[in-house]
């Protein structure tokens, strides 16, 4: 006799090197789990060890129980500035770890998930967090949690309609 487990779990991904946001929620869209990871880089000799130490924390996702798809918001095409190099090692050391423990994932543009999320792919951070809490009553704090919990719900929902 084969028992089949109903609940999923999916999880959102917003990498920073400064502030990266972590949600894991249920096939209902509740929060598991959410993570914040702030870390600061004066704290580092180098970024190496910077991107290292938050590639590390970010490991965990891959071992979650159940876990069906990650959600990670891509890099802005846009962004200029000394750490636009090392956003991008960080982003491909996670997909590539991913890739390797063959976990499934999807790399969700930022607009596509601002237009996803509020209808408009120019939305900004608060007006992500005021939709979040209009259409699925959840308030947050901090604008890398709402991006990484909307990555989530994102991937879940067109799990649940495919």
């Amino acid at each position: 006799m084969k028992i089949e487990c109903k609940e999923k779990f999916y999880a959102g991904l917003d990498l920073s090197l400064i502030g990266t946001g972590i949600v894991i929620i249920d096939n209902e869209g509740n929060i598991v789990n959410q993570t914040l990871l702030n870390v600061k880089s004066e704290w580092y000799e180098c970024m190496e060890q910077h991107i290292n130490d938050v590639y590390k924390q970010c490991k965990f996702v891959a071992n979650v129980v159940r876990l069906e798809k990650i959600a990670i918001e891509g890099l802005s095409y846009m962004s200029i500035g000394r750490t636009v190099h090392e956003r991008t090692a960080l982003h491909h050391m996670i997909r590539c770890y991913l890739y390797r423990r063959e976990v499934l994932f999807d790399v969700i543009p930022p607009k596509t998930l601002k237009k996803w999320a509020t209808g408009n792919g120019n939305s900004d951070k608060n007006q992500m967090m005021e939709n979040a809490f209009k259409r699925w009553g959840i308030q947050f704090t901090d604008d890398n949690l709402c991006d990484a919990y909307c990555l989530a719900r994102m991937i879940m929902e067109k799990d649940c309609i495919s």
